[in-house]
């Protein structure tokens, strides 16, 4: 049977949900969990998972929705202490040093010499802490979507004017100075620096530089939305700068779904006036040829790739895109590939490369993915 919990005005980031579902997946007698907010985009996954419950109807963006698939309802009371247990020990994780506080003057006060600010919030209600943040002279880092496209941009530019960055909205992963933020993985450091509108593209092409032995000085996510148009990819040419001035930075990786064509012939351009060898990927872009100090990749490995023999000073030429084709691996009963990912940037190379390798035609592109058929 199906038991709905909603936790009114109990807002979590998308990194505690997920640990949390795990943590209740582990409970004898639970065959099923799923922990999110309330938004419109969630209760619609909701549904398709077969979780959607009318319960849930009314809970908003800001309460947390548990759905169980249970056998026996005497299992609740297990469940809501485990909840409790569990966020409790969230709050208290980050060790001994960490102060809960409510205000921003006494955050300020505490974390004076602090340089960046995280926020995970709800989207909503984001864009007023983000420029108080600013306001204080802090890069802020946002893990929160659901910021307007007006409120990005106007928040960048504020940023831009300052001399600061703004990292999102909707920025996923980060490596600062060593330190990583939201969800990263554990990488070396070392020379070469890695800017990206793509949380999991940078998470791809970091952790490979690090198998290959080099490693990180800093991955800066831009957000998903700052290469458009409208945006004009402030951040990403403001952490370019910042990375061309960064002592410890030898190499620069920029990493992108396809960008705006005016913005991406600003990033190019602003790439050749640096000084450093620079790697770039704009996927879905096959590359035709590379420049004195500007290579392009294909792929997220071929740009790890790139950036540790450009770090090693080893000889660059350009690999042509390989025209294999799978089809014939394939029996004439054979006729859909279906694969599931866990970010859109591995999804769109890998629809790419099945593309390329099946001879296919895209059929049908979404929002949540691509479809391509033989």
């Amino acid at each position: 049977m199906l038991h709905t919990i909603i936790q009114k005005n109990n807002y979590q980031d998308s990194i505690v949900l997920m640990l949390l579902t795990n943590r209740l997946l582990t409970i004898e007698g639970i065959n099923n969990a799923s922990v999110m907010m309330g938004t419109p985009a969630n209760k619609d996954i909701f549904k398709t998972g077969g979780l959607y419950t009318e319960e849930m109807s009314n809970a908003t963006s800001n309460d947390m929705v548990l759905v169980l698939d249970i056998e026996e309802e005497e299992i609740i009371e297990t469940v809501l202490s485990e909840i409790d247990a569990f966020l409790s020990d969230q709050s208290n994780s980050a060790g001994e040093e960490t102060q809960s506080v409510k205000t921003w003057e006494k955050a300020l006060d505490l974390g004076k010499d602090a340089k960046v600010a995280v926020l995970s919030i709800p989207g909503t209600m984001a864009a007023p802490e983000i420029e108080t943040a600013l306001a204080a002279g802090k890069h802020v880092f946002c893990f929160s979507d659901n910021v307007s496209l007006e409120e990005e941009v106007r928040l960048k530019k504020m940023a831009h004017e300052q001399g600061l960055l703004l990292m999102g909205p909707d920025c996923g992963t980060g490596i600062l100075n060593g330190i990583p933020v939201a969800f990263t993985n554990a990488v070396r450091k070392g020379k070469i620096g890695v800017v990206g509108a793509s949380g999991t593209g940078i998470q791809e092409v970091t952790t490979i530089i690090h198998k290959l032995g080099a490693g990180v000085t800093q991955a800066i996510g831009t957000g998903g939305r700052d290469l458009k148009e409208a945006v004009g990819g402030i951040t990403m040419k403001d952490s370019i700068l910042a990375l061309e001035h960064d002592p410890d930075t030898e190499v620069i990786v920029v990493i992108s779904k396809p960008p705006a064509p005016r913005v991406r012939d600003e990033v190019l351009a602003l790439l050749r006036r640096g000084t450093k060898p620079a790697v770039t990927i704009f996927l879905g872009e096959e590359p035709t040829d590379h420049e004195e100090n500007l290579y392009r990749a294909y792929t997220l490995e071929e740009a790890a790739q790139l950036a540790v023999q450009l770090l090693r000073q080893e000889q660059i030429g350009l690999e042509p895109v390989k025209e294999e084709t799978a089809a014939a691996a394939f029996g004439p009963e054979q006729q859909k590939i279906k694969a599931y990912y866990s970010g859109g940037t591995l999804a769109y190379e890998a629809a790419m490369l099945v593309k390329a390798g099946l001879n296919l035609e895209q059929e049908d592109a979404h929002q949540e993915g691509y479809i391509l058929k033989a």
